[in-house]
């Protein structure tokens, strides 16, 4: 019943669209453990997935210290979603992740937000071990459109992953640069 009360608590939370209601959300869900249950802490991560105001991204950044990967995991999905600049920094942060998806999620969420202060990280993430984070990164750099990230995603061609090469051909056709096209084709 304690485990149905907070999980309905924390959607009545989430509908409200209150980021007021957000700190005390976030301060309960970096207060769980993973042996609190897994329920539990998915419907609090859920509601803060609903609260998508520029103004609670301050509230989400304790989520990038928690210890469970999976509420580091909603933060960075969460700061993505909600798109501010603020998050540019911690985000970046979180592309030397240990867990490859939230590195992934990191370069995905660093792209939705566009701040070119991100750049050199996300070239630098094509070199990461994970296929999953190399291409997550080359499709940011591809929405950053800066004609910077061009050699390194050409680069991406002799990934040994057909996903990653896939990612860079897309994020290269975002980027207007006139090397682009001759070494596409190339």
């Amino acid at each position: 019943a304690k485990d149905l009360d907070a999980s309905t608590a924390m959607r009545a939370l989430g509908s409200l669209d209150d980021t007021g209601a957000l700190a005390p959300l976030v301060e309960h869900i970096a207060g769980l453990r993973e042996d609190d249950g897994f329920n539990n802490l998915n419907k609090g991560l859920q509601t803060v997935d609903l609260l998508k105001s520029t103004a609670a991204s301050e509230f989400l950044f304790p989520l990038l210290r928690n210890n469970n990967y999976r509420v580091r995991l909603s933060g960075v999905v969460s700061l993505g979603a909600v798109a501010s600049k603020k998050a540019s920094k911690p985000l970046i942060g979180m592309l030397k992740d240990a867990h490859w998806l939230v590195r992934g999620s990191a370069a995905e969420a660093l792209g939705t937000i566009g701040d070119v202060q991100a750049l050199k990280h996300l070239i630098k993430s094509l070199r990461d071990s994970s296929w999953y984070v190399r291409k997550h990164a080359a499709l940011a750099l591809g929405k950053l459109k800066d004609p910077k990230a061009v050699r390194p995603l050409l680069s991406e061609f002799r990934d040994k992953n057909e996903i990653v090469r896939v990612a860079a051909a897309k994020a290269l056709s975002e980027i207007a640069d006139p090397i682009t096209a001759k070494e596409m084709i190339r």
